[in-house]
């Protein structure tokens, strides 16, 4: 917690920040301020929960799945298997002639 936050805590010194942001701002727009703000911390969290942190997350564990060792050896394993397979298979009509 920083320093000025910290010497805020007691009652007096809310009261005197009270007190400045009523005469900075008025005593019809203060509701309104007080209103907008928390109006745009509430849509702040709305769009973090709705799209930003849980799409994140999810990004991260498919990442972190694919670069897993294991992911990586099953890939690879795949990937010789089927380079195998195509180097025994017979390719194009020589082939194809020499067995009959």
């Amino acid at each position: 917690m920083s320093p000025l936050i910290a010497s805020l805590e007691s009652p007096v010194d809310l009261a005197l920040l009270l007190l400045v942001a009523l005469l900075l701002f008025g005593a019809k727009r203060l509701p309104e301020v007080a209103r907008s703000l928390g109006n745009g911390i509430r849509e702040f969290r709305n769009s973090i929960a709705e799209t930003g942190v849980d799409d994140a997350l999810r990004e991260f564990s498919d990442l972190r799945e694919a670069a897993s060792p294991r992911s990586i050896v099953r890939k690879s394993l795949s990937a010789t298997a089927e380079t195998q397979a195509s180097d025994t298979r017979p390719d194009g009509p020589s082939a194809d002639a020499s067995e009959t």
